[in-house]
This record gives C-alpha cells, structure tokens and sequence, in this order.
C-alpha cells in the first residue's frame, strides 16, 4: 500500500494561462525533484497580458500572476497535506533582501541584518486559510488545492506581485494522523514574462501624459537586455544572451549600477526603468511590485520622473527669484 502511495503523481498546472503560450489552455508545470530547475517547462509564468481583464487602454491589458493549482490522486481516507515556498533569489544566487516590504534599518547595518522576500503558503504567521494545520494546508476529500484561491496567497498578491525559485511540498497522513507518505518537495519557478512591445510603448505613453517621451527611456534603460530588442522587464525567454543562461529565463532585469546590492550602497537598477534607490533614500527598499509587475515599473518612473521635474522647476523658479532680487549695487560687490 506505501509503494503505491509513494507512486501518486503530483501535478501542478497554471489554470486558463490567457497568454500566447499552450493556446490559451491549462499548463502544466514540470516538477524538479533533485537538481537545479533549468526548463523552461518549469516556469509558472506571470503573464504579462491578461486578456480576461478589462483593458488598461486600448490593446492594453494588465498583468496577471499565475493561478496554480496542485493535486495528487484521491483515495478515501487519507489526508493530502500541502504548503508552498517562494523565495527571490539574486543573480548570484544569494537571497534577495533590498526590496523586502516591512524590513528597517539604517546605513550601518549589514545585509544579513534585512530579511530576504519569502511568501509561504499557508502563511508562517497571522494565516488566513480555514484548512492551516501547523503551516500545512490540509485537504481530506482528495481534491485539488487551488493555491490562487487560497486567503493567504491573494493576500501576498495585493501586498505586490513575487516571483522566484518555488518548492511545492506534499505529505499524506492517515485517518489516524499517521504519516503514509514523508513529506516531498517538488521544485519549479516562478518568472515574469515581458510584455508586448507595441502595447508596452502604449500603456507608457498613456500614462505619462506630459512626459510623452518616457517611453523612450524605458526603451534604452532595458536594450538588449536578455537578448529581446527593447522594453525588458525581465531577461527574456529563448535569448542567446550571456545573461540568458539555463535557470535566468523570465528573472527580473537587474543591473548593478555600480552598486554591491547591500543596505550601504543601495538596490541596483530593475525592470523597464531601472529603477534604483540608494541608502538614506525613503524608497530604498525595493517594493516586489517594482520588480515583478511591469505596469507599476512603469507608474514609479513616471512618478520618478515627475518628481525630478518638479524638483528643477523649484530651483528654476527660486533662481529666477534670487534675479529679481538683485539691484546693480549687489552685482557690484
């Protein structure tokens, strides 16, 4: 009875997936259980074009985060206990922390002293989910979990998209809480997929108004980057590019900047604007939202940009005063 338990297939799909990839179907996401996740078949997509939403402008549609679900069998009796880990890790492969929302601290601390971005589900602590027994969501019937649904995962949703390196655990017990099957980690990613060029330059201009030229920035920050021509936010999927390397498809487009990625010496730039915060700035730590959703990329730029722009015409406008001011007796001195 264990042998064949242990034998129940795990599946993990992204439902309805509304973008070009699978026609628009169900798609299944390849599970790792040893080894590091390589394939792009291992790739839960956030979608950068959700065609089931009311469009932002026209041809433009918002991003979506991909709805999981995961099943295993159903046999009467046994109860199927699940819980999920995402964590952001750096291109090096360290654990991100200069954007984790909540964290303080000043410029002498260390970057070990900042948590990393980790979204747990059931959540590790204030869970939302009905079924959360002791960190594990528990299902009795055999039904599928639908991980997109559950109060703990929207909650992390609303708080601003994530992506990263994911591990889906499982453990059956019997009616008796014994365990049947130890618990097993089933491994995949969760990546950003960069949208359209025509429909980014679009939902740019549109809401830049003023400053319709922002597109332009946002077109040379991300050249070439990952290898697609213009408007990454993210290294692209299928590229040649060095950064292109097995593992970094759909990883945020981040550059150095010059700096070293800590508290001290501020966040590096990411996605079509590049955004990036120093220390002492009241922005420094990186908002996920930034990184992983390519429309609010775009809303900070333009609202960096306003504030540069009201910025200079302060100091035009105190020069202009100071000018006025002055009497050829002053300029004399």
């Amino acid at each position: 009875m264990t042998r064949t338990l242990l034998l129940l297939p795990v599946q993990l799909v992204n439902k309805a997936d509304p973008t070009v990839r699978d026609g628009g179907n169900d798609t299944p996401i390849q599970l790792v259980t040893s080894g590091s996740v390589t394939s792009l078949d291992s790739i839960a997509w956030i979608a950068a074009s959700d065609t089931t939403q009311s469009q932002v402008v026209t041809g433009v549609y918002p991003p979506r985060m991909p709805e999981l679900v995961a099943s295993s069998g159903s046999i009467p009796g046994l109860t199927y206990c699940w819980k999920l880990q995402v964590i952001f890790h750096d291109r090096n492969g360290n654990p991100h922390r200069d954007f984790d929302t909540g964290c303080s601290y000043n410029t002498n601390s260390s970057p070990s002293a900042v948590p990393q971005d980790t979204v747990t589900i059931p959540a590790t602590s204030s869970s939302a989910d009905p079924n959360n027994v002791s960190g594990w969501h528990q299902i009795t019937d055999g039904s599928p979990w639908k991980i997109y649904q559950n109060p703990d995962w929207t909650a992390a949703v609303s708080q601003g998209f994530f992506g990263g390196d994911a591990v889906l655990s499982l453990k059956i017990l019997d009616s008796s809480g014994n365990t049947v099957t130890p618990e097993q980690d089933y491994k995949f990613r969760i990546e950003g997929e960069n949208p359209d060029p025509t429909a980014c330059k679009a939902y740019i201009k549109y809401m830049s108004g003023y400053y319709w030229w922002a597109y332009a920035i946002a077109k040379h920050e991300t050249k070439f980057d990952g290898g697609r021509e213009y408007y990454n936010e993210f290294l692209d999927s299928g590229s040649k590019s060095s950064k292109q390397k097995p593992g970094k498809q759909g990883r945020p487009d981040w550059n150095n900047d010059g700096s070293k990625q800590s508290p001290v010496n501020g966040s590096g730039g990411y996605g079509l604007f590049q955004l990036t915060y120093a220390a002492g700035e009241s922005n420094f730590i990186m908002p996920r939202n930034w990184i992983w959703n390519w429309q609010a990329n775009t809303n900070q730029g333009i609202s960096d940009i306003n504030d540069k722009y009201s910025q200079a015409a302060t100091w035009v406008g105190s020069q202009q005063a100071r000018t006025t001011t002055l009497t050829p007796n002053s300029l004399l001195k």
